[in-house]
């Protein structure tokens, strides 16, 4: 597998600018957005980084609530030809440099709001990753992946909600990433073709030529959306990404 060119994928500025909307519904909406996407690979970097738990929490909060100040933003919107995701990445180094602090202030509240995070749930995606050892820069970019995935899924699932295939796609999920079809326990096709009514062949062709053919396409769109202005050579990485680590 081709090494990813991009640590992030670039963001447009139209999210930046939807998160600091004055319409309050869609900053909220823009920043839940911003935070299920990016919330994993931050937690996680910091604490590939060597930060504890709680230390992590306290980075990954700083950093979001920096984002969400106007002024940081206009800065990053100045600065013209820079990813936002680099810039991100520097601030976010920045706040490593200066933990002491941001901490304390966090800790008197600081004026500041509190982001709500599941914390627990990014704890875990690190620690399914934690003894591959994968460097920090793969790591973020696959368990970005991962988070545009959890979206594209919940995007095909709204597609097939109202159509005889519903039940089928919840089942065959967890095989859309798979190369081939998975060894015992699982089922064999011939069994599960006929749980569901249609024949193997029809199975294999949903799965393969339907549901993967969709999956791709709704990635590289739950991409776009999380990351407008992203290019196509970043979307096919992060979705190799993905695939090669569907067992990891």
């Amino acid at each position: 597998m081709a090494k990813p060119v991009h640590l992030f994928p670039p963001t447009s500025v139209t999210l930046i600018q939807k998160v600091q909307s004055p319409d309050t519904q869609q900053r909220e909406v823009a920043m839940r957005r911003f935070c299920r996407v990016y919330h994993p690979p931050i937690h996680a970097l910091a604490r590939k980084l060597g930060f504890s738990v709680e230390d992590a929490e306290d980075l990954t909060q700083d950093l979001f609530l920096k984002v969400i100040k106007g002024d940081v933003l206009q800065k990053f919107e100045r600065e013209r030809g820079t990813r936002f995701s680099a810039w991100l990445m520097t601030l976010f180094k920045n706040l490593t440099l200066h933990h002491r602090q941001a901490q304390a202030t966090l800790k008197r509240g600081g004026g500041h709001e509190h982001v709500e995070l599941n914390t627990q749930y990014a704890e875990q995606s690190y620690q399914n990753l934690h003894n591959t050892g994968m460097e920090a820069a793969l790591m973020f970019d696959l368990m970005l992946a991962r988070e545009i995935w959890v979206h594209a899924l919940e995007s095909m699932r709204e597609k097939h909600a109202h159509t005889p295939h519903s039940g089928l796609v919840r089942e065959l999920e967890p095989l859309i990433l798979l190369p081939a079809w998975p060894p015992p326990p699982a089922p064999p096709q011939s069994e599960f073709a006929t749980r569901h009514g249609i024949s193997a062949a029809q199975l294999r062709t949903f799965l393969c030529r339907t549901l993967r053919t969709q999956a791709e396409r709704l990635f590289a769109a739950e991409a776009q959306a999380a990351s407008p202005g992203i290019n196509a050579e970043d979307i096919a990485q992060l979705w190799e990404l993905l695939r090669q680590n569907a067992n990891a």
